[in-house]
C-alpha cells in the first residue's frame, strides 16, 4: 500500500502525537450530518475533550482527527472506526488500527518504522534516542530533496514521534527508548489485512506488504497471523507452494467492523 502514501513530510508531529483518547472521544462525536468546519466549531464550543484550552481542541480536530480519519488513506475511515469504537473494541485494537491510519497520514512516521526500527529490531539493536531520530529526519529529508528543516525542528518532531510510538506500544522508556513489537491481536490483524486487500488483491503482496513492518512484523509471521485469522473464521487463507489465495466475507469494511463486533458479543 506504500505507493498511495502522501509524498511530503510535515512538521505536524511535533504537537500531533498518537492522540488516541483524544481520537476514540472524537469517533463517538463526529457524524455527517454537519459539514466538518460546522462541527469542528461545534466540538471547540463545547469543550468536547475536556481540554483547558479550546484552542488545544481545535487543534486535536484539524491537526490530528480530520487529515486522518476524515481526509486520510482510507478517507472516510471515521465510519468504520466508529462502529469498532461504538462496539467496544478493546484499547489494544482501537490502538493498533490507530495506528495504521496515522503512519497512512503521517508519511515521516511510517517511512521512520519502516526503514528505521524495523531493521534495527531484526537484528537486536533494540534502542533508539533522539539523536538517532534526529539524524533519520535529516537523511530522510535529503533523501527526499525535500526543503530542510532548522536543527530545533528536527528535535522537536523528532521528540514528538518518539512520543507518539511510545503511546501506540512500539517504543517503551524516556530518555533512550526501547523497541518492542506491539501486540496485534487477531481482530485487528484481520482488519488490517482487509485494509490491505482493497488495494491488491494478491495474496502474496498482501503477506509481504511493508505495512507490517508498522507492527515489526516479518512475512513468516504475517503468515502465522493469517493462519489464526483463518481458524478464527474472519478471513480464507490458502497457500500452495509460492501461491497464496486470501479471501474476506466482507463486502465492505463496514461490514467488517459489524461482524467482528458481533463476533465478540
Amino acid at each position: 500500500m506504500k505507493a498511495s502514501l502522501p509524498h511530503v513530510y510535515t512538521t505536524r508531529l511535533q504537537k500531533a502525537g498518537a492522540a488516541i483518547e483524544d481520537t476514540r472521544i472524537l469517533l463517538r462525536h463526529w457524524t455527517d450530518t454537519l459539514p466538518k468546519e460546522e462541527l469542528t466549531d461545534r466540538l471547540v464550543a463545547e469543550n468536547a475533550l475536556g481540554k483547558t484550552s479550546r484552542m488545544r481542541v481545535k487543534d486535536v480536530v484539524t491537526r490530528i482527527f480530520i487529515p486522518r480519519y476524515v481526509d486520510g488513506d482510507p478517507k472516510e475511515a471515521w465510519r468504520y472506526l466508529k462502529i469498532l469504537e461504538l462496539g467496544g473494541m478493546d484499547g489494544s485494537s482501537m490502538s493498533a488500527l490507530l495506528l495504521f491510519h496515522t503512519a497512512r497520514c503521517e508519511r515521516l512516521l511510517y517511512d521512520f518504522v519502516v526503514e528505521e526500527l524495523f531493521p534495527r529490531f531484526m537484528v537486536g539493536r533494540d534502542e533508539i534516542s533522539v539523536d538517532d531520530t534526529a539524524r533519520f529526519i535529516s537523511d530522510a529529508l535529503v533523501k527526499r530533496d525535500a526543503e530542510n528543516w532548522t536543527e530545533t525542528v528536527k528535535i522537536k518532531v523528532a521528540r514528538g514521534m518518539l512520543a507518539a510510538l511510545r503511546d501506540f506500544g512500539i517504543l517503551q522508556g524516556k530518555a533512550k527508548k526501547k523497541i518492542r513489537a506491539p501486540y496485534l491481536s487477531p481482530e485487528a490483524f484481520a482488519f488490517i489485512a482487509f485494509l490491505v486487500h482493497l488495494h491488491t488483491k494478491s495474496g502474496e503482496r498482501i503477506v509481504n506488504s511493508e505495512d507490517w513492518r508498522l507492527y515489526l512484523l516479518t512475512p513468516e509471521a504475517v503468515e502465522r497471523k493469517f493462519l489464526e485469522a483463518h481458524r478464527l473464521g474472519y478471513l480464507s487463507y490458502r497457500q500452495a507452494g509460492n501461491l497464496r489465495r486470501i479471501e474476506f466475507p466482507y463486502r465492505t469494511v463496514e461490514d467488517m467492523a459489524h461482524a467482528i463486533i458481533e463476533s465478540k458479543t
